[in-house]
């Protein structure tokens, strides 16, 4: 079943490889929709299979080196049907 959720990461995440990361590991599982940096934010429009977005979900809990995440909204939405994954 196809699912969309949309992620919000607050914290010290910007500039820290997070689009980079994002995309590479949207594209190994399926994933489809965007990446876009915001002031001390990333907002994250991801769909696929329900099972590859847990594991996509859980990689984006993950602090990567030098970041900090102060917290992750996680809000399901209806489906956008993208066609790739792209950084915004």
């Amino acid at each position: 079943m196809l699912k969309h959720y949309h992620i919000e990461i607050r914290g010290k995440v910007n500039r820290q490889g997070y689009k980079l990361h994002t995309m590479i590991l949207a594209n190994r599982h399926a994933i489809h929709g965007n990446v876009a940096e915001r002031v001390n934010r990333i907002e994250i429009e991801a769909e696929g299979e329900k099972a590859n977005l847990e594991g996509f979900v859980a990689f984006c809990k993950k602090e990567l080196a030098g970041s900090k995440i102060e917290s992750i909204i996680l809000e399901e939405k209806p489906l956008a049907y993208y066609d790739e994954f792209t950084i915004l």
